[in-house]
């Protein structure tokens, strides 16, 4: 179970935190938390539009399942418009589905379960 929920906390990380500098060193990083197909969907830029908005993540809480193949993940998600300076926090809500590749946990679907309007 730590391990998963390492690997869920990284993978919010990775995947819903965007800044200036960070987007080609979390692609990087993504491959080693989820699959492959997921991490050509969620990064399939080159590079992000960097200069117009930031997101961050934190209190991260994860939920792990009986199983330890699944878990619930709760965060909160900041948005801030740099040319305007509009920010804005949602709390979000995910159901993550892992699989064992190469000996390791990765991500394999995600599914966002946040209610229209937010949590």
């Amino acid at each position: 179970m730590e391990e998963l929920t390492t690997r869920a906390t990284r993978f919010v990380e990775y995947a819903f935190t965007i800044t200036k500098d960070s987007y080609t060193t979390q692609k990087r990083q993504a491959k080693d938390v989820m699959s492959e197909e997921l991490a050509a969907t969620l990064f399939a830029a080159d590079g992000s539009d960097v200069g117009t908005f930031e997101t961050t993540v934190r209190d991260i809480k994860v939920f792990p399942s009986a199983s330890g193949e699944n878990c619930l993940v709760r965060f909160e998600q900041d948005l801030l418009i740099l040319e305007t300076g509009y920010e804005e926090t949602t709390q979000e809500l995910l159901a993550l589905t892992f699989e064992s590749v190469d000996g390791r946990l990765v991500v394999t679907e995600m599914e966002d379960l946040t209610p229209e309007g937010g949590i």
